[in-house]
């Protein structure tokens, strides 16, 4: 499935999503609406069911079943951000059975970025299972684990690292970049687009504000054909850039 044809698009900048969706009343809601992707975290109950949650949190109204089954129901496009490599395979797996007629992003962090915790996904075992398991994916979004720090940024070693591993996907790379750093990591983050063919889908954190001059930095410097714009504010509602 040609992702831009799906939803009429020219380029990927004119995709438009709803990050975090986690719940039934989220989903509803951008169900509902012209979003065109919806992004949800995968994790695992406390009793071992496959959910949507965002660790520390193990408990939802949603699980992995209901989430993906509303979404095709409506043909909206799904972006799966993996928390527990344990649900990998069996979401893969899942996936290879339905029939889908939609868009699909896997996610996972598989380096550790500015800010970031420690790992808890391999990077060459959580790629290999996306080719083995759902080579059909539109994208393998590969990201960094990272948190708020004043002074933060990707190194040319985190973004190097980072297309070294994108070439062992057999599924076309886009990039998982935190808005907050991207104007003083530039020299290294432009690297993406220099040495590779992947794209960059831009994310923040809900306690990040995403600033009118950051925003601008955004318009101004990205690639807008091979940039996704996935960002929120501090209620969890889409910006529009």
């Amino acid at each position: 499935m040609k992702m831009l044809e799906f939803f009429k698009v020219k380029r990927p900048w004119d995709v438009t999503w709803a990050h975090a969706v986690n719940d039934k009343e989220r989903l509803k809601r951008f169900c509902s609406d012209n979003t065109m992707m919806i992004e949800g975290d995968i994790s695992l109950s406390k009793n071992g069911e496959i959910i949507m949650a965002h660790p520390p949190k193990r408990e939802s109204d949603l699980t992995f079943d209901e989430w993906i089954e509303t979404i095709l129901k409506f043909h909206k496009g799904a972006k799966l951000d993996f928390k527990d490599p344990a649900v990998v395979i069996p979401v893969l797996k899942e996936l290879e059975k339905m029939k889908i007629d939609i868009p699909i992003f896997l996610n996972a962090d598989i380096l550790r970025g500015p800010g970031g915790s420690d790992l808890v996904f391999n990077p060459s075992e959580f790629i290999s299972n996306c080719n083995e398991y759902y080579s059909k994916a539109n994208y393998l979004s590969l990201g960094w684990t990272v948190g708020y720090t004043l002074l933060g940024k990707y190194t040319s070693k985190m973004v190097n690292d980072m297309i070294s591993a994108g070439r062992e996907s057999i599924i076309p790379v886009t990039v998982s970049v935190l808005a907050y750093y991207m104007p003083r990591s530039w020299n290294a983050l432009r690297e993406i687009f220099e040495k590779s063919e992947d794209t960059i889908t831009i994310w923040d954190i809900k306690k990040v504000r995403v600033s009118e001059k950051l925003k601008n930095w955004i318009k101004s410097n990205m690639d807008k054909n091979r940039t996704f714009v996935d960002l929120i504010d501090k209620k969890g509602a889409p910006i529009r850039i």
